[in-house]
């Protein structure tokens, strides 16, 4: 039990940094791509600074789709099916905790901005915080 927890922590501090260098990586190809760039963005500072929304993002996987994954496989006669059932459930749970993270910590201002992230002028975005292209990606994250 002892290294489930500590499997657990280590897990929670190692993605909080990783996930930055992603978010790094996604923010480098979005300026590119399409042109969307904060420099004063967190993102372009200390590249060992911990994006603690990562950290959590990873503990939950890890809590709920351990068991999730053992369950779909159990439960379908070939692996490609199971990853496919894997996929389109942890797309949604992607989509679920980004919004959840978007209500509890990226609340509007008075004149209506966004202080970390503003999805609302982006096609397929979900009521203004998460983004079905980046629930996509985290699927696609969780399923490697």
């Amino acid at each position: 039990m002892w290294r489930f927890w500590r499997n657990l922590a280590v897990y929670f501090c190692v993605f909080s940094v990783v996930g930055h260098w992603i978010e790094i990586v996604y923010c480098t190809f979005m300026r590119f791509a399409f042109g969307i760039y904060d420099p004063s963005s967190l993102v372009w500072g200390d590249p060992f600074y911990p994006f603690m929304v990562y950290g959590i993002g990873a503990t939950v996987f890890t809590l709920a789709f351990v068991p999730l994954k053992d369950k779909i496989i159990e439960h379908r006669r070939n692996l490609v099916g199971a990853g496919v059932l894997f996929l389109l459930a942890a797309i949604f749970i992607s989509m679920f905790m980004e919004l959840a993270m978007g209500f509890l910590l990226n609340q509007p201002n008075a004149a209506g901005e966004y202080p970390l992230w503003d999805n609302s002028q982006l096609p397929l975005n979900i009521l203004g915080q998460a983004w079905l292209v980046n629930d996509i990606g985290f699927g696609c994250l969780a399923t490697l």
